[in-house]
């Protein structure tokens, strides 16, 4: 036929909840009914990992800043992001964690942004976890 054939292609990375994986999203857009203008292809699961909170490491990450930072509290935010925590966590079976400055709340946004002071401190934090580290 003569008619103009309109398309558009996209590829979509996107990070799930550890409790949810690709094929829950899959299953519940196929769950929709079959899509007769859209299609859908996934390729690329790279599940969520979720560290331990009782393991040497933390407790030398939260000695840490306890020591550098007496007036920080520090607390546990669980982020489903992509990281190579993904990928070694479930390979290597590792105490493993993610610690650093900032408002986790502005990562990867636009407003997203750390001041000085607490970068400092981060260093200081993470020598001191070394040295705690070493100190086993």
């Amino acid at each position: 036929t003569d008619e103009l054939v309109r398309w558009a292609a996209a590829r979509v990375d996107g990070a799930l909840p550890t409790q949810l994986g690709a094929s829950w999203v899959e299953q519940t857009i196929a769950l929709n009914g079959p899509l007769t203008t859209l299609s859908l292809y996934f390729h690329a699961h790279e599940p969520a990992w979720r560290g331990e909170r009782n393991t040497f490491l933390v407790r030398s990450f939260l000695a840490a800043i306890r020591a550098v930072a007496p007036e920080v509290r520090p607390s546990f935010v669980h982020k489903s992001g992509t990281s190579d925590m993904n990928v070694v966590g479930p390979a290597w079976r590792c105490p493993i964690l993610a610690y650093g400055p900032g408002d986790s709340t502005l990562d990867h946004t636009p407003n997203e942004h750390i001041a000085l002071d607490e970068y400092w401190q981060a260093i200081l934090v993470l020598e001191s976890a070394l040295q705690n580290l070493a100190a086993l």
